[in-house]
């Protein structure tokens, strides 16, 4: 199972107003304070007040959280080796904060470990990755990461007690597995290099490519291009960093590379990617605003 904390904090929401898909991340917000109004092209438009849990469906399309508001706010992956989600949020998921006491506790516990150990704002992508760039001290990332694990728990056993089916779970080789995880850490910021690969898992690229065709469907190579496309797409649509930036992020040498790759990928170049998808956001929402 992959398990990642995108972020862990309590206070004010870091954006009041937000348009944007939420990818394959499980947002869970309890509201403290104040209330939250979301917006789903699928499952609707929903306000959720002050006391309850909310878990947003993962095709939110925007959100509006009341000025006065304040929230425990979580946001995390944890998937399947084949990137499906732990459990599907096809629907909204709210119901009392006072009704799991556990999710409460292991919330309270990762925000507070968070704030303790990275001192980051709470803004920063992927902050449990982000810890490898810090001073921290190693039992303070197995504290992190215990606590990341029990809030995994608290959620598996919420979701449960609510009668959420779980999604099939996906059965891999150990080999395999161990190929993806090192894939999935240097896929985004370096360029596929079947050496490396192979140096990593101690197998011949061959033995690999059978491996991975039989359990994922696909070679290592269209495995890490899955991923490095994944990412830039994620970040051409929730982050402002400008092309040139995500190109050598992406340990592209020349930005021209990574556009090229990018239109040969997708069929379109970066920036316009980037246009059509808010395009098509606002669209969406214009939609469901003449359907109320």
């Amino acid at each position: 199972m992959r398990v990642k904390l995108v972020w862990a904090y309590e206070g004010k929401p870091q954006e009041l107003h937000h348009v944007g898909p939420e990818f394959m991340t499980i947002a869970a917000w309890r509201i403290l304070r104040g209330h939250v109004q979301a917006t789903s092209p699928t499952a609707g438009t929903i306000r959720v007040e002050q006391g309850q849990w909310f878990f947003p469906v993962t095709d939110k399309i925007e959100h509006d959280f009341s000025d006065d508001a304040r929230i425990i706010s979580i946001r995390s992956i944890i998937s399947w080796p084949n990137q499906q989600m732990l459990y599907k949020h096809d629907r909204w998921i709210t119901f009392d904060d006072m009704r799991f006491a556990s999710l409460n506790k292991a919330a309270n516990t990762l925000t507070r470990i968070c704030k303790r150990v990275l001192h980051l704002a709470p803004t920063l992508p992927f902050m449990e990755e982000g810890m490898l760039k810090q001073n921290c001290s190693l039992p303070q990332y197995i504290q992190l990461k215990q606590a990341m694990l029990k809030w995994v728990m608290a959620y598996h056993q919420c979701m449960r007690e609510m009668a959420y089916p779980l999604n099939m779970r996906f059965v891999t080789d150990e080999r395999v597995n161990d190929t993806m995880r090192y894939i999935e850490q240097t896929a985004c910021h370096a360029p596929y290099s079947r050496a490396d690969i192979e140096q990593h898992a101690g197998l011949s690229i061959s033995q690999l490519n059978r491996l991975f065709v039989s359990h994922v469907g696909m070679t290592p190579k269209a495995y890490a291009q899955m991923q490095r496309l994944n990412f830039a797409c994620t970040m051409l649509i929730s982050s402002k960093m400008p092309v040139k930036q995500l190109a050598f992020a992406m340990a592209f040498k020349q930005p021209a590379h990574f556009t090229n790759w990018f239109k040969q990928s997708t069929g379109v170049s970066p920036k316009d990617y980037r246009i059509n998808q808010q395009q098509t956001t606002a669209n969406q929402i214009r939609q469901l605003l003449d359907m109320q």
